[in-house]
C-alpha cells in the first residue's frame, strides 16, 4: 500500500489537476483534469481533458480510465462502458514490468490517448498506425514481441510458455525463425516468462486464442 500511496502522490503532484475523489474495494479513484503538451509531426496539442481513473493496486497500468468531460463521443478506441482502449493488456502489463509508475502509466498511455484522438479526428488517420480491435489487436501484440506471423504457430508457442516447456536463452536462435540470437531479434520474449504478472497475462490470453480456433471449428463443421 505504501507503494501505491507513493505511485498516487507523484501522479497528483505531476497532474496537478487531479485529486483523490474516493475509494472502493480497495481501489482508489482519481478524478479531474489532466493537461496533454504533446507535438509530432508539426501536429501540437495542448488542451486539458476531464478523466476519471481507477486504480488497480496490482498493476497500475491495467487502472480503468474514462473520459468524463463529453468531449470525446463515438470512437473506435473506447469501450462500451466508456472506458479508454490504451492498449492491449499484454503490452500495458509488460509495460508495467518494465516501470510500475503512475506518472509513466499517464505519460505514456492516458497523454497519448488524447493525442492521438486529436490527430485522428483532424487527418483521419493514426499517427504511428492502428491496431486492430479485441483478440485481433491481442494477437498483433503478440507477433509483435514473438515474431510469430502465423496465428496457428503463435498459439502454439504461448502454450509452451503457458505450460513453461519454452526456457528463453538470449544466445540461442529467436523462436520466429529468422536466426539471429533472440535477445537482439525479439528480446521482450523475456518478459513473457520472468514476470508473474506477464505469465498470468498470457494465460487469459491464450484461453481466448483457443475458443476462437474451438469456434472456428464449430462454424466450418
Amino acid at each position: 500500500m505504501k507503494m501505491l500511496d507513493t505511485n498516487i502522490r507523484d501522479l497528483l503532484n505531476y497532474q496537478k489537476g487531479l485529486s483523490i475523489s474516493g475509494e472502493r474495494d480497495g481501489r482508489i479513484s482519481l478524478a479531474g483534469k489532466i493537461f496533454v503538451n504533446m507535438i509530432y509531426d508539426n501536429f501540437p496539442v495542448q488542451r486539458y481533458y476531464d478523466v476519471k481513473i481507477i486504480v488497480n493496486p496490482e498493476n497500475v497500468y491495467l487502472s480503468d480510465v474514462f473520459e468524463t468531460g463529453g468531449y470525446i463521443g463515438e470512437y473506435c478506441h473506447k469501450y462500451k462502458d466508456n472506458r479508454l482502449c490504451l492498449a492491449t493488456n499484454i503490452d500495458l502489463v509488460i509495460s508495467n514490468s518494465e516501470n510500475n509508475s503512475l506518472v509513466n502509466f499517464c505519460r505514456e498511455y492516458i497523454e497519448q490517448y488524447f493525442f492521438i484522438y486529436e490527430y485522428y479526428t483532424t487527418y483521419g488517420f493514426f499517427p504511428y498506425g492502428d491496431r486492430a480491435h479485441d483478440l485481433e489487436g491481442v494477437k498483433s501484440s503478440y507477433k509483435e514481441i514473438t515474431g510469430k506471423k502465423d496465428d496457428l504457430d503463435l498459439t502454439r508457442f504461448l502454450l509452451q510458455i503457458c505450460r513453461k516447456e519454452y526456457h528463453y536463452r538470449g544466445h540461442l536462435p529467436c523462436p520466429c525463425g529468422s536466426g539471429e540470437r533472440t535477445r537482439k531479434c525479439h528480446p521482450k520474449i523475456l518478459k513473457l516468462m520472468t514476470d508473474e504478472l506477464v505469465y498470468k497475462q498470457i494465460c487469459i490470453d491464450f484461453i481466448g486464442m483457443v475458443k476462437e480456433f474451438d469456434e472456428h471449428k464449430r462454424k466450418a463443421k
